[in-house]
């Protein structure tokens, strides 16, 4: 995340364009330092909601950002707010590779940009605003997209497929 803060550094003058992260984690502090040193006006912490309140937040969104370590441990990672952002109908701007950036660029439900690519992340993020038609074809494609894959009858008739393949 310390790669979006600098995306944010980037972007600071686009005083249309917030950041918001919601939630804690063990970095936290250190990112809420990293804000203050780079005086970002245009950043924003909050503490952690209850999941039933996240769709407010999507609701103001113009899209979702999921931001992964180019760690070969992450590459078969599919981070757990994928899911609750496609099913928003919100466009995914996915900073970083592996299973997840697979799903968003199959689904066609995003844009995916490589880590550490922060003038790509600001891109990204740029198109999204600037084409809100793109933004709600990428929208309806990731809401499909879990709607048809991910609700739970799908998944757990693909967990038991598995396991009579297993036996």
């Amino acid at each position: 995340l310390e790669a979006v803060l600098h995306t944010a550094a980037y972007m600071r003058e686009q005083t249309d364009i917030q950041f918001l992260f919601v939630g804690t984690g063990s970095e936290r502090r250190r990112l809420e330092s990293l804000k203050a040193e780079l005086a970002l006006p245009n950043v924003t912490f909050l503490d952690p909601v209850p999941v039933s309140e996240l769709a407010a937040f999507f609701s103001i969104a113009e899209c979702g950002l999921i931001s992964l370590k180019d760690n070969p441990v992450f590459r078969g990672a599919r981070p757990a707010k994928t899911n609750p952002i496609l099913a928003s109908g919100k466009p995914i701007v996915f900073f970083g590779t592996g299973e997840g950036a697979d799903l968003v660029k199959s689904a066609n439900a995003g844009r995916v940009v490589p880590h550490g690519d922060t003038e790509g992340l600001a891109e990204a993020i740029r198109e999204i605003i600037r084409a809100p038609s793109l933004a709600a074809e990428l929208g309806r494609n990731g809401r499909r997209y879990a709607e048809d894959h991910l609700g739970w009858p799908v998944l757990v008739g693909d967990w038991l497929r598995q396991l009579q393949i297993a036996s």
